[in-house]
Formats: structure tokens, C-alpha cells, sequence
């Protein structure tokens, strides 16, 4: 159980490093625009991919400005990357997202 909860912790950590990473990267490269992009499929939660009609993937922001999504709570959830600690837990939680410039 330990090792479970250690991989999954991790995972969502690791997901949140890259993604800051990359918008970190746009940022010195002078990318203005970028997009969420979702691996969509059937593990896709629906409020980043997975069939939600205002779901995160597509959604095109300026870096420094949130994506603003609605959650699997319902509510209105922002973030400037996937994984960004801002988000509620439900929404980092094994988050297989990453961004692309737009």
C-alpha cells in the first residue's frame, strides 16, 4: 500500500515539474500562446479530455494567464499548466496532460 501511495505521489509531482518546465520554456523562447492537450482515451477524466463539454483540452490561454475549466466537482477550476499545485487535488491526480505552443 505504501509503495502505491509513493508512486502516486510521485507521479503527480513529476507531471507538475515537467509541465512548469515546458511553460518556463515558452516563456525564454518567446511563446506567447499555448494550448492544454489531453491524451484522450478511456482513462481521460472528462474535465481535461475525456468527453466533457467544457473540458480543458483545446482550451488556448497566454502564458502567465490560467486555464479556466470546468472541474469533475463542477466548479470553475483554473491552472497555468496540468498538475499546477493550484488545482484541486482531484484534478493532478494521475494527470497524464502536457501543453503544446499555439
Amino acid at each position: 500500500m505504501r509503495e502505491a501511495v509513493a508512486r502516486a505521489v510521485a507521479r503527480r509531482f513529476t507531471n507538475a515539474v515537467v509541465n512548469k518546465g515546458i511553460v518556463v520554456g515558452y516563456n525564454a523562447a518567446g511563446i506567447q500562446r499555448y494550448a492544454w492537450l489531453a491524451i484522450n482515451d478511456e482513462r481521460s477524466r472528462e474535465s481535461h479530455g475525456g468527453g466533457g463539454i467544457d473540458s480543458a483540452d483545446g482550451t488556448e490561454t497566454d502564458v502567465g494567464v490560467p486555464f479556466i475549466f470546468t472541474g469533475l466537482k463542477g466548479g470553475t477550476v483554473r491552472g497555468h499548466h496540468p498538475g499546477d499545485l493550484m488545482l484541486p487535488s482531484e484534478e493532478r491526480r494521475w494527470c497524464r496532460c502536457t501543453t503544446m505552443p499555439v
